[in-house]
């Protein structure tokens, strides 16, 4: 009868050491769940706030592309203006053509 009731406590013990180690099981795992749940919104925040970056420094660099295309075309025309004028005035081609290109 002894081992009965020994074999019985030993059960029972051994029944409430597993259902506490399930519980811990199943906290540590909804732990786990929750943190690797918000890493990931985490993470989705850090992705549309660097595509966010991302449009901003290629809008800066369209505007300053077309700034800098502006001032060489500006730049350009001016030499090739100053450039006719005086080839215009070396050879003398007002007077000998009789019109001005």
């Amino acid at each position: 009868m002894e081992t009965l009731y020994f074999t019985l406590g030993v059960l029972a013990v051994i029944d409430v050491l597993l259902v506490v180690g399930a519980f811990l099981v199943l906290k540590t795992l909804n732990q786990t769940r929750n943190q690797a749940e918000q890493i990931q919104r985490d993470l989705e925040s850090n992705i549309q706030d660097t595509f966010r970056e991302l449009e901003r420094v290629e809008s800066q660099l369209n505007d300053k592309i077309n700034r800098v295309e502006e001032q060489v075309v500006r730049h350009t025309d001016s030499r090739v203006d100053k450039l006719e004028s005086k080839v215009y005035k070396d050879f003398d081609l007002i007077r000998t053509q009789g019109r001005q290109y």
